[in-house]
């Protein structure tokens, strides 16, 4: 007799037999399953109790002369321009793209001198007197990875 379980024919009902090994395996599998569905929970968590709320998140105010770095996600109010208005991400090697104005040095610039290159820009082609706001929406100076 091999390994595979032999079928055996009794007066057209079948049945199935299996070696004594294997019987002992399926009855360990099935104890297995039939401990998996107890009716109480296990282990030391205490489900009867709510869990604690989570931390808040720490909010850190950036320097003054704080410099925008590749990834940061700059917010950027061009007056009466809804267009020109809006969230830009720094890409990693330090520009930003707006419309009209193309592809923009970022990087190791603080918000104020972003501010008066975007108003010289903006300015000299587009608009008479634009007032332009810069601000930092998202900063990755202070962001840490930890890998396990």
């Amino acid at each position: 007799m091999g390994a595979l379980p032999m079928l055996l024919c009794l007066q057209g009902q079948e049945r199935m037999s299996f070696k004594p090994s294997s019987r002992v395996f399926i009855g360990s599998l099935l104890a297995l399953f039939a401990g998996a569905c107890a009716d109480t929970r296990g282990g030391s968590i205490p489900y009867d109790r709510p869990l604690a709320a989570p931390d808040a998140a720490p909010v850190q105010t950036l320097s003054e002369n704080y410099r925008i770095a590749p990834l940061d996600k700059l917010a950027i109010k061009v007056f009466k321009s809804e267009e020109l208005s809006g969230d830009y991400d720094v890409d990693l090697a330090g520009h930003i793209s707006l419309p009209l104005v193309g592809e923009v040095e970022a990087a190791n610039l603080t918000t104020a001198e972003l501010d008066q290159k975007l108003t010289q820009v903006l300015g000299s082609k587009y608009f008479e007197h634009p007032d332009v706001s810069v601000a930092i929406k998202e900063s990755t100076a202070h962001v840490v990875t930890v890998e396990a």
